[in-house]
C-alpha cells in the first residue's frame, strides 16, 4: 500500500511541476519540499525493515504539499475523488464534517479554501490507511513470532525423545525400521521420520487452501508467512502424536504396527482439527470417567435409605407427645355449624380457625373461641 501511494504521489508530482514557475514563486518551495519528503519515503521503503508509521508520515506530508500545487482541473479530479471514498464512508462525525467542508469549498472563488478542505480530507485518510498498515504489520510481526516459537517447540520436543521413548518399538511390528548402533539415536530418527511425515502434511494442506483462495498485496505479507508455518506447526503436532502414541494413552488409536505412527503424523499435519480432536477425546474420556464414578457415589446415597417423612415425624416426637403439637396440626380445618365446632376442636386438641356460618349470634363466635382455648 504504501509503495502504490508512493508511485501515485510521484507521478503527481512530476505532472504538477511546471519549468516556468519563477524561482521565487511559492509553488517552488512547496514543489522541493513535496520532493525531498518523498526521497526520504523511498529511502525508508527500500530499507530492510521499513517503519511504517515513519513511511506514512513522509508520505502524508508529501500529499500536503502536493494539494497546493494541483492546477484547477486535477484539483476538481482529487476533490471528487475525495468525495466519494468519504461518502463510502459514512457514519462518524468526522466524516460528515469533511464531506460537508468539500461540499461547501467546491463553488468557492477562492480556491484556497477547497485546497485546506482537501488536505484535511488527505490528513483523514492518512490516518485510516496508517492504522491498517500497523494492524497488518502487528500480525506480521506475531507470526514471525510464531515461527520462532513453533521452531523452538520442534527442537525441544526432538531433545526429548531419547528421555521419553526409552522402551519405543517393544511389541510393535516394524517399528523401528532402522536400528542404528545407539538405541537414543534410533528413537531421534524414528522421531524426525514422523515429523518429516506430518511436515509434508502441513505443506499438502497449504497447497490445497492456496489453490482455492486468492489474495491482494496487502495480504500478501500475512498469508505467506501463514504458509510457513504450516509445516513447522504439522511437525510439530506428528511428534507430539508420536510421544503419546508411544505411551498408549491416547484413547481412540490403537497402534498396531510402524504405519500406524506414519498415518497419524500425516494426518495431525493434514489437519489441525484431527490433532486437536484426538486431544479433545482423550480430555473427555477422563471427564466421563470422573463423572461415573461421581454418580456412582451419589447413587449409594439414594433417598430410599432415608426414613420416610411419617416415621420421621413418630420419631421426633416419641416420649415428647405433648411438646410442640401445633407442628402436626392441619393448615386449615373444613368449616362445622356454629356450637359444634369449638367443642370438637377442643376434643382433637387442634385449634379452630374455621368460618362460622352466615347468620349466626355474634356471641357464639366468641364462645366457641373461648371454648377452644
Amino acid at each position: 500500500m504504501l509503495a502504490r501511494q508512493y508511485i501515485k504521489l510521484r507521478s503527481d508530482l512530476l505532472v504538477t511541476v511546471r519549468p516556468e514557475w519563477p524561482p521565487e514563486d511559492a509553488k517552488r518551495a512547496y514543489a522541493r519540499r513535496g520532493k525531498e519528503y518523498l526521497e526520504l519515503a523511498k529511502k525508508e521503503l527500500l530499507g530492510r525493515s521499513p517503519r511504517i508509521y515513519v513511511c506514512s508520515g513522509l508520505l502524508y506530508l508529501a500529499e500536503i504539499n502536493l494539494t497546493w500545487l494541483f492546477p484547477p482541473g486535477m484539483l476538481r479530479l482529487r476533490c471528487e475523488e475525495a468525495l466519494n471514498r468519504l461518502e463510502k464512508l459514512q457514519g462518524t462525525g468526522d466524516v460528515t464534517w469533511l464531506l460537508r467542508n468539500l461540499r461547501d469549498t467546491r463553488h468557492m472563488e477562492d480556491k484556497r479554501w477547497l485546497r485546506a478542505a482537501l488536505a484535511d480530507a488527505s490528513e483523514y485518510f492518512s490516518e485510516q490507511d496508517a492504522r491498517l498498515l500497523m494492524d497488518d504489520d502487528l500480525q506480521v510481526t506475531r507470526l514471525r513470532s510464531l515461527l520462532w516459537y513453533v521452531g523452538t517447540a520442534l527442537v525441544l520436543l526432538v531433545l526429548a525423545v531419547p528421555y521419553v521413548t526409552t522402551g519405543l518399538g517393544q511389541g510393535i511390528p516394524g517399528w523401528p525400521v532402522v536400528h542404528l548402533s545407539q538405541v537414543w539415536l534410533t528413537q531421534v530418527v524414528s522421531a524426525l521420520a514422523v515429523s518429516a511425515v506430518g511436515a509434508v502434511g502441513g505443506i499438502f494442506s497449504g497447497l490445497i487452501s492456496t489453490r482455492d483462495s486468492s489474495t491482494t498485496l496487502d495480504e500478501y505479507r500475512t498469508s505467506m508467512l501463514k504458509l510457513a508455518l504450516k509445516p513447522l506447526v504439522g511437525a510439530v503436532a506428528s511428534m507430539t502424536l508420536y510421544l503419546l502414541l508411544s505411551w498408549q494413552i491416547l484413547t481412540g488409536v490403537k497402534v498396531t504396527n510402524g504405519g500406524t505412527f506414519l498415518l497419524v503424523g500425516f494426518l495431525a499435519g493434514f489437519s489441525e482439527r484431527y490433532f486437536l480432536r484426538l486431544l479433545q477425546a482423550s480430555s473427555e474420556d477422563d471427564a466421563d470417567r470422573e463423572k461415573r464414578r461421581r454418580n456412582e457415589l451419589i447413587s449409594t446415597m439414594s433417598v430410599s435409605s432415608l426414613p420416610s417423612s411419617r416415621e420421621g415425624q413418630q420419631l421426633l416426637f416419641d416420649g415428647e407427645p405433648d411438646e410442640h403439637p401445633t407442628a402436626l396440626a392441619p393448615a386449615a380445618a373444613a368449616p362445622t355449624e356454629v356450637g359444634a365446632s369449638g367443642e370438637s376442636a377442643a376434643a382433637d386438641g387442634f385449634a379452630s380457625t374455621a368460618p362460622t356460618e352466615a347468620g349466626a349470634p355474634d356471641g357464639s363466635a366468641t364462645a366457641d373461641g373461648a371454648s377452644a382455648e
